[in-house]
């Protein structure tokens, strides 16, 4: 049952599918121009717009309300979660690998092929996008395409927020060391990746994150009105 709603999805989102990672590597392709982009920045980015490849599926079935159709067949909501789960970690790992092929590929790139195809730097990718989609995919089965939007909005508003508190209190704005404190930790994460107790403690980390991120979107999709 699984195996027919990913293929149910895949099929029918077939065409925005096709044409968002059109988009996505020519992001990739335009991103490798940037002088100082170094390969953790490059493979975090990339990460987090890979894992907004297969939303894109999801929030196309809540804007022609074909949840109800969906959940009237014989196949629990939680089936339909976890399925969801499955498609946006699939998809999103294969976007990453073809961000990272482009990497290697393009002749612009400055990137060195060791450090791309380093098995640390796959783990890393793996690790970014799986926690983007933990934290999204609870918003969009709960509010289908509207959460999406509200998290989008919601980042701008405080983007803009935090810039002005940083015009305002300079080196003393406590949001500044939140975000250098944030970027810190992931340089110290990519930095430790090589070594085998760190790494699999990741691991271990990353699928508690799942875990719980599933359990919280069952709650939210089994609350949901259709």
């Amino acid at each position: 049952m699984l195996g027919s709603l990913i293929r149910k999805d895949v099929i029918l989102g077939g065409r925005i599918l096709a044409l968002n990672a059109g988009i996505f590597t020519v992001y990739f392709c335009a991103a490798l121009f940037l002088p100082d982009l170094g390969t953790r920045a490059y493979v975090f980015l990339s990460a987090i717009i890979c894992a907004a490849l297969p939303l894109t599926i999801i929030g196309r079935e809540d804007k022609l309300r074909a949840q109800a159709l969906i959940c009237s067949l014989p196949v629990t909501r939680r089936s339909v979660v976890l399925a969801r789960y499955l498609e946006a970690l699939g998809l999103g790992f294969i976007d990453v690998l073809v961000a990272i092929l482009v990497g290697l590929v393009v002749p612009w790139s400055r990137l060195p092929a060791e450090q791309l195809l380093a098995g640390r730097t796959m783990l890393f990718a793996a690790t970014v996008t799986a926690v983007a989609t933990a934290f999204v995919l609870p918003f969009l089965q709960r509010f289908g395409i509207w959460g999406l939007l509200g998290l989008l909005v919601a980042g701008q508003v405080l983007g803009v927020v935090f810039m002005l508190l940083s015009s305002l209190m300079g080196r003393a704005n406590p949001v500044r060391l939140v975000i250098r404190s944030f970027l810190a930790a992931i340089v110290t994460y990519h930095g430790h990746l090589s070594n085998a107790g760190y790494a699999a403690a990741g691991v271990a980390a990353m699928f508690g994150l799942l875990a719980l991120s599933y359990a919280v979107a069952c709650l939210a999709f089994e609350g949901r009105e259709l």
